[in-house]
């Protein structure tokens, strides 16, 4: 060993300084004081840390170095703090180490000599830092062939889009950060990325995906809102960029728009063109108004004030329907009235908007002039106590809708005059009602000396009013607004032991006046029961005003006193001691004094001992006996930080003297309300305490067989000892305790120390560990350790070994539920051949199981269609009894897509439809479903003629049935239902694109029509013609030839029947718009029928001022130009609005 080395190791263990701080300070001066030689030279492989503080200033010192092979090998040790602190270090650690790095020296050289958690963080760091997307191809392939697709994703973010595509679109989701980090990376150059969201739940499981892509791609979140269905609305700025390009689209659809654009930011950005906006919202029939106008008018509150709201809803309503509001009483709500101008109410006012109002309500929106000589004689004439109290609250309320304060006054004066000897309910019904009506502090002086009345009269009844303190407060404030005195009131309110000091606090100026003023008052020794409730008050207000704080140190005598209530032990509210206490820790120069009365008052941990043992250490030491029995009475996840500081300061002995204690604590016999604080003493010393040592202590308390002791002391430690063993530092050693507690009825408490501490050790060790686990009959354990912790071929080895002895129903089901999730995770060849093993030696009666297996619509898109001829054939060989498996095989049929049943065997495909289709006489769901698989199976053939032979095979089937139920009256009716549904069937692939090839729909029109008569499956027979028509240029004159056709062989009967089928073709995704158009093109025809379906079509209730109404209009005008008998009584039935000819 160099003599630099040495030397540098003697000042390093001499470091001055007594916090960790100072410490680490006095390390980089000693460090900044080497020079480059020196540094080169220094070998850190000598300097073997004696305490946790040395360790981690060691580490500190190889990263204020840089020196990364170190820090690599420190990766190694199986230390989390260590791994935890490295990192945390920026780019250039991982850059610099790991530049160069192949896939196979990754997976080779370092994974096996670092934990599973160690793996994950680094992958998740390389995700981010690697910029050779080669490299991290190379990484991602080499880490997926030896540990499996889980681990691997990891460095999806890191890896080219190729890469990167296939696995963000298959069926796995990916953790939201991964996803955030691809979406960042190639969302503006590959929209499949952003289209590969909708199978997301954004708003619930991607917050930060959403917050970014509200960022950056705003406009994709507006225009799918359907989908991604955002809680929170777009921020302004995007709001306005996204109407400056789509400003038409916003104001075509304000329902939508309003959902997730900024609301108060659309009228801004919209301007002049915002009443069209508006007026959008506004339904396009005015008998529908009632069911949007709640809607209206809560948009109202979004306006900003330069918008006149009021008269925007009044003139749009009139714009759009041709009337005022004011003509439809059923639309004049009270609110309405109420939001008029006093002068304008009393022109509007009409009985007819009484219906829906009482009569009190009604005549509290008169004017005051009438409103109250009503409301006064009503009062003098009830003696009922209930009737008064809601006299006097609308005898109030009239005032406040006319903001009269001079009808106010009247009404106070009268009040307390008849009233002040009234029932109680009374007087609070009159004083609530002037609270909810008006600001107090705008009222006047005649108001505040009835008020102030009224309030004695209480206090004088010693009666309890519950706003008494806000109506003290309101004339406070209305004195102070008009430059009175208040010194007074103030005095009063202490006097009275008022301990409500931070009054007026919607005013700061003069909450801090009245505060000051208060502790004028207080401060002399006359009123110290208050002392501390005014020092309370200071510190409410230093937490809302942090730039303009008032110091609690200008009032000493308080603080003095306040100590000495708190040695006395006198009883005070926790909250404000706890307070009081914190507040003299952080600001005085006492802190032991203060540190003392902490620990003997405060009710709860705060982090006022995790600061003081952070930056004093030294003033908490000599009170760690005190300050132990404090922390303990907490729970566990409040005293973390105080315990990772403290195990870095045994050159104060803290540690030391905390450990002592505890295991005291522990080895004494609690009482039943202390188990506690024995468990919290545990967690403490596993924080504390080398792994050494523990294991000592915890010999002990090993188990001598696998039941449970019955020593209940001895059981409770034992318990608490395999809960906390995850907190140790040296987890290999942990380990070792831990499989003393893998016994039979131990294992389900150490189980969760297990996994983590397994998580934490190398693979080296981790493989000791399952052999051991292996040899204790835990091969479940030891399976679930190896999917995490070990390689892929130790995983597929136990696999292997316990389907191998599996004889258990638990066991097996459990086998199969793992090799299913490997295989949804990493889809294989090798995953599915365990499925298939697994599977196949499960009871066909575990219903469990076989829920757990059939699940097509999570199964890999790579293995659908292996999937689902294995699963069907697995099903076919299981007894079906009662058809308790028709819903599994439906799910199956169910999942094949339109791509899926030209890949699938033919063999397959017509077993299901020879085995399924048109063999039950009831429409279920599984005859649905094989209905709708037989039509994939024709339709989406691309060859032609292997197309008509399937064809062929369908329809022969439906002619056999056709043959056997037809006529037969008892499956008549349900036949023809089950007919029909294959024809809609076969049509539906057409009428969702009607650019498609209809040749085969022709053929199958054809065939149909040799098995079944037109006549006797008439809406059948128009359906397929109307489909065939359908996106013909030649529609018109196809659809006048078969109404022409229709109406000679069958008569003008069958219009409706033309009809009803139409509309369902055609008018299903059309707006009315569209709707009219059809209707204009079937009026131009000279065809008989089309006029008559053209008025069928016509809906006569439109909005007057409408574009539709217009083009309605036109359309009557057109028909009543007819000579014809039959288009005449149709279009006086639409126009009397009956539907019944004998009305004629």
């Amino acid at each position: 060993m160099s003599t630099s080395t040495e030397e540098f190791i003697a000042q390093f263990r001499n470091l001055n300084g007594t916090t960790v701080g100072e410490q680490q300070s006095s390390l980089r001066r000693l460090l900044n004081s080497l020079s480059p030689e020196a540094i080169a030279a220094l070998d850190f492989s000598q300097l073997v840390p004696a305490t946790r503080l040395e360790e981690k200033l060691k580490t500190e010192a190889l990263i204020y170095l840089r020196k990364t092979p170190e820090l690599i090998e420190l990766l190694k040790t199986e230390d989390r703090a260590t791994a935890k602190r490295i990192f945390k270090l920026g780019p250039w650690f991982f850059e610099k180490a790991f530049e160069d790095v192949t896939g196979s020296q990754l997976v080779n050289d370092l994974f096996p000599h670092i934990s599973y958690n160690v793996k994950m963080k680094l992958l998740n760091k390389l995700a981010v830092c690697l910029r050779n997307v080669e490299q991290a191809d190379d990484v991602f392939k080499a880490v997926r062939d030896k540990y499996g697709l889980n681990l691997a994703l990891k460095l999806l973010p890191a890896c080219s889009f190729k890469t990167a595509l296939p696995h963000i679109v298959s069926a796995q989701k990916l953790p939201p950060q991964q996803l955030l980090s691809i979406v960042k990376k190639y969302g503006h150059q590959h929209p499949q990325v952003f289209e590969t969201l909708t199978k997301y739940n954004i708003p619930k499981d991607c917050n930060k995906v959403l917050a970014f892509l509200k960022r950056n791609y705003f406009e994709e979140i507006v225009l799918q809102h359907e989908h991604f269905q955002a809680y929170q609305k777009i921020g302004k700025r995007p709001t306005r960029k996204f109407i400056s390009k789509y400003k038409e689209d916003v104001i075509a659809d304000p329902r939508k728009y309003y959902e997730i654009l900024h609301n108060k930011q659309i009228p801004k950005s919209l301007q002049r063109d915002f009443p069209r906006f508006f007026a959008n919202l506004y339904p396009n029939k005015l008998n529908q108004f009632g069911e949007s106008q709640q809607l209206i008018v809560t948009k109202l509150n979004t306006l900003p004030t330069k918008i006149d709201g009021l008269n925007l809803y009044l003139s749009t309503f009139q714009k759009l329907y041709g009337s005022e509001i004011w003509d439809h009483p059923e639309y004049v709500t009270e609110n309405l009235l109420r939001n008029l101008t006093p002068a304008e109410r009393e022109l509007r006012l009409k009985v007819e908007y009484k219906k829906n109002l009482s009569e009190d309500e009604w005549m509290s929106l008169h004017k005051t002039a009438v409103s109250v000589p009503f409301f006064l004689k009503r009062i003098s004439l009830t003696s009922d106590i209930d009737a008064r109290l809601e006299l006097v609250k609308f005898l109030v309320n009239s005032c406040g809708i006319n903001a009269d304060l001079d009808g106010l006054e009247k009404v106070c004066n009268y009040v307390l005059s008849r009233h002040r000897n009234d029932h109680i309910r009374i007087r609070v019904a009159f004083m609530t009602s002037v609270l909810r009506n008006f600001k107090l502090e705008k009222l006047r002086e005649a108001h505040w000396t009835s008020l102030n009345d009224m309030i004695q009269i209480f206090e004088m009844n010693q009666e309890s009013f519950y706003d008494r303190e806000q109506f003290e407060e309101g004339y406070i404030h209305y004195r102070l607004l008009n430059n009175l005195p208040v010194f007074d009131l103030l005095k009063e309110r202490v006097l009275a032991k008022n301990r409500a000091f931070n009054i007026v606090q919607t005013s700061p100026q003069y909450e801090k006046f009245c505060l000051v003023t208060f502790g004028e008052i207080i401060n002399g020794g006359l009123h110290k029961l208050l002392y501390s409730h005014y020092l309370f008050a200071l510190i409410n207000w230093n937490n809302r005003h942090r730039d303009d704080e008032m110091s609690l140190f200008q009032y000493p005598e308080m603080i003095d006193d306040f100590q000495c209530e708190i040695a006395k032990g006198v009883n005070m509210s926790l909250s404000i001691s706890d307070s009081i206490i914190g507040y003299l820790l952080a600001k005085s120069d006492q802190k032991s004094e203060y540190l003392r009365l902490y620990l003997i008052t405060s009710s709860s941990y705060t982090s006022v001992l995790d600061n003081l043992v952070k930056t004093l250490p030294t003033v908490v030491a000599p009170q760690m006996e005190n300050a132990l029995h404090f922390i303990l009475q907490n729970g566990q996840k409040f005293t973390v930080k105080f315990w990772r500081h403290c195990q870095y300061l045994s050159h104060l002995n803290l540690p030391q003297t905390a450990i002592g204690l505890c295991l005291e604590m522990i080895k004494e016999k609690p009482e039943n309300y202390q188990n506690y604080l024995q468990e919290h003493a545990l967690f403490a010393v596993t924080s504390l305490m080398s792994t050494a040592e523990f294991a000592r202590f915890a010999d002990d308390f090993s188990p001598s067989d696998s039941h449970v002791d019955r020593d209940k002391k001895r059981f409770a430690v034992q318990k608490m000892i395999c809960k906390n063993l995850r907190n140790l530092r040296q987890v290999r050693e942990s380990a070792s305790i831990a499989l003393q507690y893998c016994k039979s009825d131990y294992f389900r408490f150490v189980r969760g120390s297990m996994f983590s501490v397994c998580g934490k050790i190398k693979e080296d060790y981790v493989s000791v560990i399952l052999k051991q686990l292996k040899s204790k009959m835990e091969y479940k354990r030891s399976l679930q350790i190896a999917a995490r912790a070990m390689p892929s071929d130790c995983h597929y080895t136990i696999l292997k070994e316990l389907m191998a002895n599996a004889k258990k129903m638990h066991t097996r089901r459990f086998l199969l539920k793992t090799a299913f999730r490997l295989f949804l995770k990493d889809a294989s060849d090798y995953h599915w051949e365990l499925v298939k093993e697994s599977l196949q030696k499960i009871d066909s009666r575990d219903k469990e199981s076989l829920d757990l297996f059939f699940q097509p619509n999570k199964i890999p898109t790579s293995y659908l269609i292996t999937y689902q001829i294995f699963a069907w054939d697995y099903l076919f060989r299981l007894p079906n009894k009662e058809g308790e498996l028709d819903h599994k095989r439906k799910s199956i049929i169910d999942s094949v897509t339109d791509e899926g049943s030209q890949l699938l065997p033919v063999d397959f495909c017509e077993n299901i439809i020879n085995g399924y289709l048109f063999k039950s006489d009831v429409l279920d769901g599984l005859h649905t479903s094989a209905q709708v698989f037989g039509a994939k199976y024709v339709v989406n053939c691309k060859n032609e003629r292997e197309q008509e032979r399937r064809l062929d095979f369908v329809m022969n089937i439906f002619k056999y049935y056709v043959c056997n139920r037809w006529k037969r009256r008892e499956f008549r009716q349900q036949a023809r239902t089950i007919c029909s549904s294959l024809v809609q069937t076969f049509c539906a692939p057409f009428l969702e694109n009607g650019n498609r090839d209809k040749s085969i729909l022709r053929q199958f029109y054809n065939k149909w029509l040799e098995i079944v008569p037109s006549r006797e499956a008439f809406n059948d027979y128009l359906f397929l013609r109307l489909t065939l028509m359908r996106a013909s240029n030649t529609f018109v004159q196809e659809f006048v030839e078969l109404c022409q056709e229709i109406i000679a062989t069958y008569g003008l009967v069958t219009v409706d029947f033309i009809y009803m089928v139409f509309k369902e073709v055609y008018l299903t995704a059309v707006g009315e718009n569209g709707r009219y158009d059809i209707i204009d093109k079937l009026i131009g025809t000279e065809c008989e029928a089309c006029a008559l379906i053209a008025i069928l079509l016509i809906d006569d209730n439109e909005p007057y001022d409408s574009d539709i109404a217009k083009r309605h209009n036109l359309v009557i005008e057109k028909l009543q130009g007819r000579d014809n008998m039959a288009v005449n009584i149709f279009l006086n039935r639409h126009i009397r609005g009956t539907t019944s000819l004998e009305y004629y």
